[in-house]
């Protein structure tokens, strides 16, 4: 009886290496719709491993002659509206209202100067080493943002101002970090009819967003921005003049504001009621009938938030050049590691079955389960911190320990008579050894260059799952 257990022990063990094997080396599928789906997490690498996209932003030198409004001190005010904007408003108006708008040219309530000006991209100002070391210190803060630890390098020319920033060859990265670098995040609110600015970042404390239940069955994504102690008198200001007023012949004049982000135009509206609490309530997109349908939206909502509430980037880039180089890592050399890894653990099994025999066979079978179970955990958490040629030889490192481990506990119990408690005391002397290693690596983790956290990433999780995956495995074959 005890013979057939332990060979049903062995054949499950068996069973669970390849399965494991099959998951880390193939991947996990699902049938969805009569389509087999990969479920499992594919390797994030870095730029080490993988093709590398290069984009070089230069200093923007535009320029361009326009009519603006300026203060008695020459503060630009605002670009002077040269057509009307009833056209441009996506709400509703009476036939009244869009006339009145089309007659106005003026406003009466503008109280500056008009005159020609070169506006420039950037102003002259900005082009010195100080501005450029704040851009970079901006965008290395957004790109933190988008995802924890992605592969990149960024380089300033101090002469020129022009920004080259090197990552890995991912669409959607390259696109976030191009729209990183040529957003500025300025905000202003201006008088749709006339263009004169009315608010700026200035005068706002913070900015949230949320969803907002319109009524049972709607709910509307909105834009909650704080305003200043100054902010919030002028919004309550803006507020009284903004709205659709009614006049005694019958017909309706309206007075709109707009919301823009940079030169991007994201709300154009009028005002209802008295604004005296200092918050600005901004729609964004449309109604649903459930919260859930609003995901897309909440998510484009909270990076416009986190975009308004950053520093404003000091400088206007523009793309230039997006150029893949190709890894100069050939899949020659790539298979050469490969064998070297495989010849290695090969070559550690066998030794522990020539050492040990039977129990050097079964702990051999256990180290591939182990070596399996560590690729499917550092696959999923690899989405956080590349794979890097750093965190491969780590990783080779704990495969190594982990057949130290081995061997140790099995020399321990063929010299040992007494075995109960051999497994603990061979795990724990493991342990106070590598303390040192562990302590580094996990410090390693928080490490902004991804070369050196890489590193922790597979230590940590490596030791991690040796714990638990030969707790596990090497107990249920009763090798303790």
């Amino acid at each position: 009886m005890k013979d057939g257990l332990k060979k049903l022990k062995i054949v499950a063990l068996i069973v669970i290496v390849v399965l494991l094997s099959i998951i880390a080396y193939g991947g996990l599928y699902r049938n969805v719709n009569n389509v087999w789906k990969k479920v499992s997490s594919d390797f994030n690498v870095g730029m080490e491993l993988d093709d590398v996209r290069q984009i070089t932003f230069k200093f923007g030198t535009h320029e361009e002659e326009k009519e603006v409004y300026v203060d008695e001190n020459g503060k630009y005010m605002g670009d002077v509206v040269s057509s009307s904007p009833a056209a441009d408003l996506s709400l509703e108006t009476t036939e009244e209202s869009t006339a009145k708008e089309e007659e106005k040219t003026e406003d009466s309530d503008v109280k500056y100067n008009k005159e020609k000006r070169v506006i420039k991209e950037n102003e002259d100002d900005v082009r010195n080493i100080a501005a450029y070391e704040r851009a970079k210190k901006i965008v290395k803060k957004r790109i933190s943002d988008i995802g924890k630890n992605i592969d990149y390098n960024i380089r300033i020319d101090n002469e020129t101002g022009d920004m080259v920033i090197e990552t890995v060859n991912n669409d959607d990265i390259v696109g976030k970090i191009e729209q990183a670098v040529v957003t500025r995040g300025e905000f202003t609110m201006i008088d749709t009819q006339t263009g004169v600015i009315l608010l700026t970042k200035d005068d706002i404390d913070y900015v949230s967003s949320g969803v907002v239940q319109i009524d049972s069955a709607k709910y509307q994504t909105v834009l909650a921005i704080a305003m200043t102690t100054d902010g919030a008198a002028k919004l309550k200001d803006i507020s009284n003049r903004y709205r659709a007023i009614t006049k005694d012949d019958g017909t309706v004049e309206t007075k709109y504001v707009s919301i823009l982000i940079d030169d991007s135009k994201i709300n154009t509206t009028y005002f209802g009621e008295e604004l005296s609490n200092g918050v600005l309530q901004i729609p964004l997109g449309e109604t649903a009938p459930t919260q859930t349908e609003l995901d897309e939206t909440k998510e484009a909502a909270k990076d416009l938030a986190d975009l308004i509430n950053q520093e404003t980037m000091p400088i206007v880039y523009d793309v230039s050049t997006d150029i893949l180089y190709k890894n100069n890592i050939t899949d020659t050399e790539k298979m050469a590691a490969l064998i070297c890894f495989i010849v290695f653990v090969v070559a550690g099994s066998v030794f522990l079955i020539v050492k040990f025999k039977k129990y050097g066979l079964m702990m051999s079978i256990i180290n591939l389960g182990f070596i399996a179970a560590s690729v499917i955990v550092i696959r999923k958490v690899s989405s956080d911190i590349p794979v890097t040629i750093n965190s491969l030889i780590a990783f080779v490192m704990i495969v190594f320990a982990n057949l130290c481990f081995s061997y140790l506990y099995l020399k321990n119990r063929k010299e040992n008579s007494i075995i109960k408690e051999l497994y603990w005391d061979t795990m724990m002397n493991y342990y106070l050894a590598i303390i040192p290693l562990a302590i580094v690596a996990f410090f390693f983790t928080f490490a902004s260059a991804v070369s050196v956290s890489s590193i922790g990433l597979v230590v940590v999780y490596g030791l991690l799952v040796q714990f638990i995956y030969n707790l596990i495995t090497v107990r249920a074959m009763k090798l303790v």
